[in-house]
């Protein structure tokens, strides 16, 4: 079994202990996107080699539906004044908001054949977040906003599946290639996940796997920032832990 886990060393409890009281003030439903929440809920189960065995694994994509079905509208509702009504089924996946990417596939696919292609503006717009949009004056927005507003729609805080994001670029020609780009950087991330001894490139395969998830919903515009944000903060607690102790590798 190549699968390697964390051995903490006792002088590392207590720095942990404050990380951890951090992660959760910062990271809880209440004060951060659900998918920000489940990203790094993810990456710790996967540092400590929860998700990386079989039996958990197996727990894992048993309990998924009723994750989805019932915890996740039951976190959204904890930051609402009006409660989401999960006793309904039915009705919350056909009226609700969450479970809209089928419908955001019909749209894009189209707005994209109305001959509205990105040419890569839509992702070159998600990784330059940071650029205002007082610089950068044609900044592109996000495609959930864009196909939402084409079909008609008032309430335009929606999903653009990563298939969409591809298609969107310059059709079917991006769409497959996307499709093989993809699948090979995510066979990488995980061959990293159960493979590397090297932290960085560990620690960036843990962020990864967790926003897998919101980058297939979408739109990669209005969600990479936070992504960004994460990574970012590794590599700062990285310099950190260069500059001061040698850090060991897992």
């Amino acid at each position: 079994n190549n699968m390697k886990f964390i051995k903490l060393n006792e002088s590392l409890y207590i720095p942990l202990l404050y990380v951890a009281i951090l992660n959760f003030i910062i990271n809880n439903p209440l004060s951060s996107p659900r998918f920000h929440y489940l990203g790094m809920t993810i990456g710790i189960l996967l540092v400590f080699g929860y998700l990386l065995k079989p039996m958990y694994k197996t727990i894992l994509a048993i309990a998924s539906p009723f994750f989805l079905y019932f915890v996740f509208p039951w976190i959204k509702s904890l930051g609402q004044e009006s409660k989401v009504a999960t006793n309904d089924l039915l009705s919350y996946l056909t009226t609700g908001v969450d479970y809209d990417c089928m419908v955001q596939l019909i749209n894009i696919y189209q707005y994209v054949n109305n001959g509205n292609y990105s040419f890569g503006s839509n992702i070159m717009g998600g990784i330059a977040f940071f650029v205002p949009r007082d610089i950068w004056l044609n900044k592109p927005i996000h495609l959930g906003a864009l196909s939402s507003e084409y079909a008609g729609l008032l309430y335009t805080n929606l999903s653009a599946p990563w298939p969409g994001e591809l298609y969107y670029i310059l059709g079917y020609p991006s769409l497959i290639l996307g499709a093989f780009l993809s699948g090979y950087a995510y066979a990488k991330i995980d061959f990293i996940l159960m493979n590397s001894k090297n932290t960085i490139s560990y620690g960036i395969s843990v962020i990864s796997t967790g926003f897998i998830f919101i980058v297939l919903r979408g739109a990669f515009g209005a969600v990479f920032p936070l992504i960004f944000l994460s990574i970012s903060v590794f590599f700062s607690f990285m310099l950190l832990i260069q500059n001061g102790k040698k850090y060991r590798y897992i």
